[in-house]
């Protein structure tokens, strides 16, 4: 069935959380309501998810498939838990690879292999908020492609963008809005951030863009959405900085806010949201750190508070409740768990390991929807890499070995709204009421 790509207000408020885990930064946050009166809605923290991060262990990988992860660049989460999604630089491709059946030995099932007109140079990738789609953005074709990933084992390209130097030149990194009718590119070569409308996915178009803006984002590389999907993150990888971008106007994208930091965002690469939307957390290549980013209390004016070293730190994603991040760092081979709840002014690292065999020049890292697991590439060592969070984890979070309602929600999740498959898409806490109704949302 066609994804429903655009919805109200209310809904988007409903589903703002589960682009979050398409970028596998899974959150736990409070939602606005959108009524005049006083109830608040938040996700209540995954059941069964770690809660102890101090020994993070590789559970298993696929290492030197240099068919079909020849330069693994970037890594995502499906949202049943089963899947993740990887693009490989060199092998132009996306793969899908079965992590569901045994995290410890993950299996690729579907692939989209040497599509150097839609991928080459594939980088960045993002999940819908649907699950229906994913959407690459490759360096040297400069382009945007929309792959039907229902069928795992058959994605298809089912629309794209290519050759657009203006929006997209050296298109490296890509994010997907809460409502699913937008994705935003940023452009490494055209210093830019391009709105794409994806609400018809064999033709995407777009319809807004922030270009040459060399101060503000120079060298873009990564992007993220906050959860209200009012505003975009942009790193800038020569200009040292974070821009805060407006998009509430999706024709007219503009910088509201930014900081510029040569100490703690020299080389500012991945970037991902914290949970209540108050801080974002930086991996600055040259810098060294996992930098801490107060993007709530003001957007126009935002303020480094605190950072961790984390040698060639690259890519970055946020625990389920919000008080670590997961970084890789590229040439060091690293992975790092820093806690950022305790106090984000002093963030520390709570665990590490490098592992130069299977982690070799790690790009991106990424966590299962549950939160027991992280993915991560190795660029050089053409692996993707999973990560065990805590002893004994499941892949879902009561080790029935099925992702549902009961790993995702903390109560009677029975109330199926939305889609009536079945399936509870997410639950959240409404806490008008003493009751503190647990509501499935899809």
């Amino acid at each position: 069935m066609a994804p429903r790509a655009v919805v109200s207000p209310a809904q988007q408020q409903r589903i703002a959380w589960r682009v979050a885990k398409c970028w596998a930064v899974v959150f736990v946050f409070v939602l606005a309501s959108s009524s005049s009166s006083s109830s608040s809605w938040f996700i209540g923290q995954v059941s069964g998810a770690c809660t102890n991060y101090t020994n993070p262990v590789v559970a298993g990988a696929i290492v030197g498939d240099n068919v079909n992860l020849d330069g693994a660049a970037f890594v995502a989460s499906s949202w049943d838990c089963n899947y993740v999604f990887a693009t490989a630089r060199d092998s132009d491709a996306l793969v899908v690879v079965d992590i569901g059946a045994d995290p410890d030995n993950p299996v690729i099932v579907g692939s989209i292999v040497g599509d150097n007109t839609n991928m080459n140079g594939v980088r960045g990738l993002a999940v819908s908020p649907n699950g229906t789609y994913v959407y690459t953005v490759a360096v040297s074709s400069d382009s945007l492609a929309v792959v039907d990933v229902s069928n795992h084992t058959g994605p298809v390209v089912v629309g794209s963008i290519v050759g657009d130097v203006t929006h997209m030149q050296e298109a490296y990194g890509v994010a997907a809005a809460p409502s699913g009718q937008y994705v935003y590119v940023t452009g490494r070569q055209s210093d830019s951030l391009a709105v794409v409308d994806v609400s018809n996915a064999t033709d995407p178009t777009v319809v807004g863009s922030i270009l040459g803006d060399n101060n503000n984002m120079g060298r873009a590389l990564g992007v993220a959405v906050s959860a209200d999907g009012r505003y975009v993150y942009v790193t800038g990888y020569t200009s040292d900085t974070l821009a805060v971008v407006d998009v509430l106007n999706a024709t007219n994208p503009t910088v509201v806010g930014v900081v510029d930091d040569s100490t703690y965002l020299n080389g500012a690469f991945g970037v991902a949201v914290s949970p209540d939307g108050q801080h974002v957390v930086v991996a600055a290549y040259h810098s060294g750190r996992a930098t801490v980013v107060d993007v709530g209390t003001d957007p126009a004016n935002p303020v480094v508070v605190g950072s961790a070293a984390v040698s060639n730190a690259s890519g970055v994603a946020v625990s389920a409740d919000g008080q670590h991040a997961f970084v890789v760092g590229y040439d060091s081979d690293t992975f790092a768990v820093v806690d950022i709840g305790f106090d984000p002014a002093n963030p520390a690292i709570v665990a590490s390991f490098v592992d130069t065999t299977r982690l070799d020049r790690p790009m991106s890292v990424a966590l299962s929807p549950v939160g027991n697991f992280a993915f991560a590439t190795g660029l050089s060592s053409s692996s993707l890499v999973v990560v065990r969070l805590c002893a004994g984890a499941a892949i879902d979070g009561d080790s029935d070995s099925i992702c549902d309602a009961v790993d995702s929600c903390l109560g009677d999740a029975s109330n199926d709204v939305g889609d009536s498959d079945g399936v509870c898409g997410a639950c959240l806490l409404y806490t008008s009421d003493a009751a503190d109704d647990l509501l499935c949302v899809d």
